[in-house]
């Protein structure tokens, strides 16, 4: 059950920044093509962010539950790091045998693709390994005492970031980021990355803090336990 409880955690922490990514990607590096292509392609990477998180749930759900966790989990995560990378390279050299010229505009729409990936991959695989690692520290515990055992989840950051995205001043920012005014949309998409990026900081922050403290109370148990 805590496993679970993690891994919901884990995606739902790299959903923000996968989609922080993503946002951050298409306001930092402009596209080049057309109006109704540049839609169409930003449209398919903010859609597809919920695929990599679903793929990479399932992954590290599964590798965290066998045995050997810890090593599964570290050799899930390089495989998924490693599957964008592969499919970038698969593409440059499908190109070069086309005849086609590699493009300076290919590989910055290759890494906009591939970012999200990565973030949604390394968050998750922090998150699913911190767990892992403290629940190996835990002394060992009768059944009934592992469903007291807390789990650290960032409530008052999920809290925040329903409340900015249901406010106002949030609800503006998402209909200027569908614009189809450059300019708002811009700014938008600028305000949206920068807004993601600090709530993804803070839920980490108060992620850390509540580990903290939650190893601190253990701290007796576990003394009680090597002096028994």
């Amino acid at each position: 059950m805590r496993l679970l409880v993690i891994v919901l955690l884990a995606g739902l922490l790299s959903l923000f920044a996968g989609l922080a990514a993503t946002i951050a990607g298409s306001a930092l590096i402009p596209c080049s093509s057309d109006p109704a292509g540049c839609g169409l392609g930003e449209a398919y990477r903010v859609f597809g962010v919920p695929i990599y998180v679903l793929i990479a749930m399932a992954t590290f759900g599964l590798a965290a539950a066998g045995k050997n966790r810890q090593g599964a989990v570290r050799v899930a995560m390089k495989v998924l790091l490693l599957v964008p990378l592969f499919l970038i390279v698969f593409s440059i050299i499908a190109d070069l045998s086309a005849g086609k010229p590699l493009r300076s505009s290919d590989m910055r729409e290759a890494l906009q693709a591939a970012v999200p990936v990565w973030a949604v991959i390394l968050v998750q695989w922090f998150v699913v390994r911190d767990f892992l690692r403290r629940r190996a520290q835990e002394p060992s515990a009768a059944p009934g005492d592992v469903a007291k055992r807390k789990v650290a989840v960032p409530w008052i950051s999920l809290a925040l970031t329903a409340l900015a995205a249901v406010s106002p001043p949030g609800r503006e920012i998402l209909g200027n980021t569908l614009s189809g005014e450059a300019l708002s949309s811009s700014i938008a998409l600028f305000a949206a990355a920068v807004g993601l990026g600090g709530l993804l900081l803070l839920a980490l922050i108060e992620y850390a803090i509540r580990t903290a403290l939650i190893r601190r109370a253990q701290r007796p148990a576990v003394a009680a336990g090597t002096s028994e």
